[in-house]
C-alpha cells in the first residue's frame, strides 16, 4: 500500500490489486472483520431481513469480497480512489463498490443498517469529528457503526514522548499525530477516551469497545523496521513469522493489549436522545 496524496477529506491510497488474494487470506485473522460478521449477522436476527452494509472507506475491496465468501449479502463499499476501484470492478465485477466521498454518499447507499470503517477517520487533518458526524447521520435510526482507528498506547506514549522526544503543535492537531517520510500529517493516535469522546459528540452510542490488530502493534514494538529473523517479522504474504524467543515475548505481551494493541474497534448505535 502506497499513499498518493492528501485530501481535504484524509488520504487517498494505492494498493496493488494483483496481491488481493493475500489480503483476502488475512483475513481470516483479522479481528474487526470477525467482529463485523457476528455483529451483522445479530442486525439480520433484529430486522428479519438481509441488513444494508457498507464499507465506508473499502480500500482494495478484500473485506467485500470476504464478507461475501461467508454469506453477508448486500454490501457496499464506497472508495476515494478512481483507480482502485475500476482496478476492482475488472476483476471483480459482481460486487457494489464504488468511486466516492465518505462526506458525501450517493442517496441509494444512505441509511444504511450496518456501516464498517477500518482505518479511515484518523487521516483528516481536522480530526475525525466531521466523519463520524456524517456517518451517524447516514445510518439507519437502529443501524450499528463498527469503527477503528489506531490506539495511542502505553508504548506508543512513551515512545512519543521520551524516544522520540517530540511535543505536537495542538492548536494545529487535536491528538497525537504521525507524520510520512515527507514530515505530511499521516494519521491520528486516539486514547480509548478521546475517541469515545469523538463517538458520543457525533451523535453515538458506544455499545461495545475491543482492542484489535495486536500483533501488528507487538511488531512495532519489537521489529518495527521488520527485518527477518528478528524476534517477530512479517513476509511478503502477510503472514507473522517468530523466533523462539520472539513467541515468548509475543505471548507475555498479547496479554497486555493496553499497551501494545496497534487499532481500537469501537461497536456504536446512533444515540436515542438526538
Amino acid at each position: 500500500m502506497t499513499v498518493l496524496k492528501n485530501t481535504q477529506n484524509g488520504r487517498i491510497f494505492q494498493w496493488n490489486i494483483s496481491e488481493i488474494n493475500n489480503f483476502i487470506k488475512e483475513t481470516d485473522n483479522d479481528k474487526a472483520v470477525q467482529i463485523s460478521i457476528r455483529e451483522i449477522k445479530k442486525q439480520e436476527e433484529l430486522l428479519k431481513h438481509t441488513p444494508k452494509v457498507l464499507e465506508a472507506g473499502c480500500g482494495n475491496g478484500r473485506v467485500i469480497v470476504y464478507l461475501s465468501m461467508h454469506g453477508i449479502k448486500n454490501v457496499s463499499g464506497i472508495e476515494a480512489n478512481e483507480n482502485i476501484v475500476q482496478d476492482f470492478k475488472s476483476k471483480f465485477p459482481q460486487f457494489d463498490v464504488r468511486y466516492g466521498d465518505i462526506m458525501n454518499l450517493p442517496p441509494d447507499l444512505k441509511n444504511h443498517d450496518v456501516v464498517l470503517s477500518y482505518g479511515v477517520v484518523e487521516h483528516f487533518l481536522d480530526g475525525p469529528s466531521r466523519p463520524l458526524a456524517q456517518m451517524c447521520k447516514d445510518l439507519s435510526a437502529t443501524g450499528t457503526a463498527i469503527v477503528t482507528v489506531p490506539f495511542f498506547s502505553l508504548f506508543r506514549k512513551i515512545k512519543y514522548i521520551f524516544y522520540e522526544g517530540r511535543k505536537w503543535d495542538k492548536s494545529k492537531y487535536p491528538y497525537c499525530p504521525d507524520f510520512d517520510q515527507e514530515g505530511d500529517f499521516y494519521l491520528y493516535f486516539l486514547t480509548k477516551k478521546q475517541f469515545k469522546d469523538e463517538l458520543e459528540n457525533a451523535g453515538f452510542e458506544v455499545v461495545e469497545h475491543e482492542y484489535t490488530a495486536i500483533e501488528c502493534g507487538i511488531l512495532e514494538a519489537l521489529n518495527h523496521k521488520n527485518i527477518k529473523g528478528h524476534f517477530l517479522w512479517r513476509d511478503e504474504n502477510r503472514h507473522f513469522h517468530f523466533t523462539i524467543t520472539g513467541k515468548i515475548l509475543y505471548l507475555i505481551m498479547k496479554c497486555m493489549p493496553w499497551c501494545f494493541a496497534h487499532m481500537q474497534l469501537y461497536i456504536c448505535k446512533k444515540n436515542s436522545s438526538n
